[in-house]
C-alpha cells in the first residue's frame, strides 16, 4: 500500500503525500475535531481542533476555538489558543488572538500576534535543570511539594 519513500516522508514531517480534510470557504462547522490527519481550514470553525499532524488555516479562515497539531501555517483568524508541536509559520495576512505555544516560530512582517508566546523547551540561562540541582536542591524541592 504505501512504498518506503513515503513512508519515510511522512515521519519526517512531509505531509504532502498524504490526503487533507478541508473546511471549505463558505462552509461553518461547529463542534470539535479530533483527527490524525493534515486540515486546511478556509471556512469557519467553532470548536476546538486536535490532529498530530499540519494545518493550514487560509486567508479566509477562521477558528474560534483551541488547537493541538504537530505543525501550522496560519494565514486567516484564530480567538483561542494555538499549541504547536513543532513549527509555526505566522504569515502576513494571520492575527491570532489568544495564547501560542510552539518548539519553533517563523514570522511574516505583517503577521499579528494580540496574546503571549511560549517556546517550548525554552528555559531562563540561570536556570539550573535537573543535572545541574544539587541532591539538597532536589530533596528540598521534593518536601515543598
Amino acid at each position: 500500500m504505501f512504498n518506503s519513500k513515503t513512508k519515510k516522508s511522512m515521519k519526517n514531517g512531509d505531509y504532502s503525500q498524504q490526503e487533507q480534510n478541508r473546511i471549505a470557504q463558505g462552509s461553518t462547522i461547529t463542534g470539535d475535531i479530533v483527527s490524525e490527519g493534515v486540515f486546511r481550514i478556509e471556512g469557519k470553525l467553532k470548536g476546538n481542533l486536535k490532529t498530530s499532524k499540519k494545518i493550514v488555516l487560509g486567508q479566509t479562515g477562521l477558528i474560534e476555538g483551541d488547537v493541538i497539531c504537530g505543525d501550522a501555517d496560519i494565514e486567516g483568524t484564530l480567538k483561542g489558543s494555538l499549541t504547536v508541536d513543532n513549527v509555526l509559520n505566522l504569515r502576513s495576512t494571520c492575527t491570532i488572538e489568544g495564547e501560542v505555544v510552539t518548539q519553533r516560530l517563523s514570522v511574516e512582517a505583517g503577521a499579528h500576534l494580540n496574546g503571549t508566546c511560549t517556546m517550548k523547551h525554552s528555559r531562563p540561562a540561570n536556570t539550573p535543570n535537573d543535572d545541574q540541582k544539587s541532591k539538597k536542591q532536589r530533596k528540598a524541592e521534593a518536601l515543598a511539594k
